[in-house]
This record gives C-alpha cells, sequence and structure tokens, in this order.
C-alpha cells in the first residue's frame, strides 16, 4: 500500500517492550521496515511506551494529530487524516473497533499468523471481546444466572453485590 501511494505516508511503529522481550515491539518493527523492506528510517516514527492495545491506538493517535497538525479533542470525530491499521489477523477486528472507539479514522488489516498461534490467539481475543460486550452475554443469560455457581463472581464483574433486581 505504501509503495503504491508513492512512498509518501509514515509509519508508526507501537509497541511497548514486555519483561520477556529483548526489545519493545516497535523497535523490532522498526527494524522491520527499514531492514527488510527498505522503508527510510525518517518514515518511521515510534510509540514505544504503550502495554495495551488501546495504549497503542491513543498513544500513537496523538503523535499522528500532532503531526497533522490536528488537535485532539475528546468525543471529536472525523479528522483530516485517514490511516491504515495493521496488526495480526486475529487482532485487528478488535483493534478496528478499539480505532473507532477513540476516534481514530483506520482502515484495518490484518498480517499472517502462523497456524500454531491461532488457538492461543483465538481464544485471547474471544475472552478480550467478550468482556468488551459483556452486557449482551449477560441479558442472555440472566434468566437462570443466579442458579450458577459463577453468578456472584459475574456480579462483581458487573460491579454489583447483588443480583439484578428485576
Amino acid at each position: 500500500m505504501w509503495e503504491k501511494q508513492g512512498k509518501t505516508g509514515v509509519f508508526v511503529a507501537s509497541g511497548g517492550q514486555g519483561s520477556d522481550e529483548v526489545v519493545s515491539e516497535a523497535e523490532s518493527m522498526r527494524r522491520y521496515l527499514t531492514e527488510s523492506r527498505h522503508v527510510p528510517a525518517d518514515a518511521v516514527l515510534m510509540e514505544d511506551r504503550s502495554t495495551t492495545t488501546m495504549e497503542n491506538l491513543r498513544f500513537s493517535k496523538e503523535i499522528m494529530d500532532a503531526r497533522s497538525g490536528v488537535q485532539s479533542v475528546p468525543g471529536r470525530r472525523g479528522l483530516a487524516y485517514r490511516c491504515a491499521l495493521v496488526a495480526s489477523d486475529y487482532h485487528v477486528f478488535r483493534a478496528s473497533e478499539y480505532a473507532h472507539h477513540i476516534g481514530l479514522k483506520a482502515d484495518g488489516g490484518g498480517s499472517h499468523t502462523r497456524g500454531y498461534y491461532w488457538p492461543a490467539a483465538f481464544i485471547r481475543e474471544f475472552i478480550a471481546v467478550t468482556k468488551a460486550h459483556l452486557w449482551p452475554y449477560c441479558a442472555l443469560a440472566r434468566p437462570g444466572i443466579d442458579r450458577l455457581p459463577c453468578a456472584t463472581g459475574l456480579y462483581r464483574a458487573l460491579g454489583r453485590d447483588t443480583p439484578m433486581v428485576e
């Protein structure tokens, strides 16, 4: 995409460094782009403070807002730029959903994930998306939820001490 658009855009390599990682995700992406894809170093901006997907997007959006001259205003949509959001193919749905939530105009694209990693990645994404959309699950489960052994934990997760009153 970058090459088809005349190599005029910039990349924001985003991701912090976990305790078990030698370099940050952003640094790893920067190296790949500059060394394997021959992207000029000045076309790769770094965001290496984030520890979650939402932080990746918020911090990257701050960088893009500053670079574009658009001031980030909470709740404001329709900013002056649009970006491509590239994530692992299993992760692009949630990342795109988060981007929309923070008002980032982004088109999501997924990169290939090795088959051996898919089961664990899918389970992680399923749990994260389910947690983000917990209310529909609760509404569907409501008729018999008080009889479930996990009801107390569910009530706590919903910020309630007791079952919901009808």
